[in-house]
């Protein structure tokens, strides 16, 4: 299902840079590129099963409860840069505080599909 001029190999690609130009970077290239699939599986899916996505990132149910905080770690660090960011551009509200990863995964993949539809 690729979206705009974006094939499926490219949009996580898109995503990233989405995510870097709008101030998430203090991170890994290991969790932005889970972060930019995970957006992606929620664009093409709606409401994902995020239990099941990171299952599918770390290929052990053990692993991906400790996956899942660290990339609640790096969101955290990088939520109010990216929320003035994207405040700023584009005029909307990802939400006054962080409130989990599968909220920040939905607000980016609606801010994405608004933006690149």
């Amino acid at each position: 299902m690729a979206h705009k001029n974006y094939s499926d190999d490219e949009m996580p690609l898109e995503i990233e840079r989405f995510l870097m130009i709008n101030g998430f970077r203090q991170t890994s290239l290991e969790v932005l590129d889970a972060i930019s699939q995970l957006v992606f599986k929620s664009i093409q899916n709606g409401d994902m099963l995020i239990g099941q996505a990171y299952e599918e990132l770390t290929a052990t149910k053990s692993k991906s409860d400790s996956f899942r905080s660290k990339l609640g770690t790096h969101i955290k660090a990088n939520f109010s840069e990216v929320k003035k960011n994207i405040l700023d551009k584009y005029k909307y509200n990802i939400g006054d505080f962080y409130g989990g990863v599968k909220n920040f995964i939905d607000q980016i993949a609606l801010v994405f599909m608004i933006l690149f539809k």
